[in-house]
């Protein structure tokens, strides 16, 4: 199951990033395979673009992969992580079965090379590229402030309404849920 749930997960992240950059796209799938998938435009809003002179330190590169929920490693790369070897960076993106090795220099990217990760084999270099996001939900942090505030005015009242009908325990359930999650 965990297997095939992975490949789901990789082939939505596929389906989403092609229905987002190309015109020539049709996706036939059943409802359960598109539900849920969160905002499109945040997605689409949340990538990172690295072409080869683009100047960009080590650290900021790091902090955008960390940024849209890619996972540092030092083991083998798995879709979604990356690790940092020198000035090396590789990533494995969350709908592909390849390594970019991202090379760095003098503060700026100096190639960007599509890697095989069992053979690592060279499959080609690259002058671009584009890494999306890792999760179909992404918000940004206005949106998710408000709707922060809404919960906590929400809870207030809810917890006031509790105290006032002596239902103390599912106050505290509430409560405890709330923060929790």
């Amino acid at each position: 199951d965990a297997a095939i749930n992975e490949e789901i997960g990789r082939r939505r992240h596929a389906s989403t990033q092609s229905l987002l950059t190309r015109k020539d796209v049709i996706i036939v799938a059943s409802v359960s395979c598109i539900y849920g998938l969160g905002s499109p435009e945040e997605y689409l809003r949340e990538n990172i673009k690295l072409s080869v002179g683009e100047e960009i330190t080590r650290e900021a590169l790091l902090r955008r992969l960390v940024g849209i929920f890619f996972e540092r490693t030092n083991a083998d790369i798995l879709p979604g992580h990356f690790r940092s070897v020198g000035n090396r960076i590789e990533v494995m993106p969350i709908s592909e079965k390849f390594i970019y090795s991202i090379e760095l220099g003098a503060n700026r990217i100096v190639g960007i090379t599509k890697i095989d990760p069992v053979s690592q084999s060279i499959l080609r270099e690259e002058e671009a590229v584009i890494l999306f996001p890792t999760k179909h939900f992404i918000t940004d942090d206005d949106k998710k402030e408000r709707a922060l505030v809404t919960i906590r005015e929400e809870l207030t009242e809810q917890l006031a309404k509790f105290g006032k009908e002596g239902k103390l325990l599912e106050a505290e359930r509430l409560k405890r849920r709330t923060h929790y999650d």
